[in-house]
């Protein structure tokens, strides 16, 4: 009761009023207060989650840059690896077109050398033909100088054609120009006596001569004949 009556105030009363006025005053400056308060608070709320935001941005963009620096990074690991691959194709066809070429040379050359190879054969042939040909003509040289032969072959192949034809063919078989040569001899006798007897056996061929083919004498031309004693004693 004794509450009661101090809580109430004659409505006119100026004291009354102003203390009215004053917690009133108080009320809304606490009230202010606390409102600068939760502003102040939510304002630092604001900036400290603004912080995190910008921490979580800088941290964003800082992966940002390792992404990107790692995908710049694997870029030029593949442009290099690229480069590398191409580089090793195009080692690689040069190294093909190396060894083609080697083979291409070697080739050539392998050609060259047997051409060049079969010249030299062919010069070295025509070199020991040379010489055999110069031997068989020394041989046949010594053979026809260290003849000595038999005056009756003359003797028989003078007795007709057809034993002078044998005699020919016997003595010039294996050479056909001096065989028709000796065919179309006309100083028969003194042919075979030069052919029995070469020319170290000078005398023989002079003896046979002298004995079977006769003194000589002119013919029309000039030219001397042997004639056989046979003949002298026909004229």
């Amino acid at each position: 009761m004794i509450s009661k009556r101090k809580l109430e105030v004659p409505k006119d009363d100026p004291l009354a009023i102003k203390h009215e006025g004053d917690i009133s005053l108080k009320a809304m400056d606490k009230e202010i207060a606390i409102e600068s308060m939760l502003e102040k608070e939510e304002i630092l709320r604001e900036e400290e989650e603004s912080h995190l935001l910008d921490e979580k941005v800088e941290l964003e963009k800082k992966k940002q840059d390792c992404i990107m620096k790692a995908i710049k990074e694997r870029e030029m690991e593949n442009q290099f690896n690229l480069r590398k691959k191409g580089q090793a194709e195009e080692l690689s066809q040069m190294r093909e077109a190396a060894k083609k070429q080697i083979k291409i040379r070697r080739d050539y050359l392998k050609k060259r050398l047997e051409n060049l190879k079969k010249k030299a054969e062919r010069k070295n042939e025509i070199r020991k033909q040379q010489i055999m040909s110069i031997r068989m003509e020394v041989a046949d040289k010594l053979t026809q100088a260290y003849r000595k032969g038999n005056v009756q072959n003359c003797i028989s192949a003078l007795k007709s054609n057809k034993d002078w034809d044998n005699y020919c063919t016997g003595y010039f078989l294996t050479d056909y120009a001096l065989l028709d040569s000796c065919k179309k001899e006309t100083d028969r006798c003194n042919f075979c006596c030069e052919k029995e007897y070469g020319d170290l056996y000078i005398e023989e061929r002079a003896l046979c001569i002298e004995r079977h083919c006769g003194p000589k004498a002119d013919n029309l031309n000039g030219r001397w004949v042997w004639k056989s004693e046979t003949q002298q004693t026909q004229k």
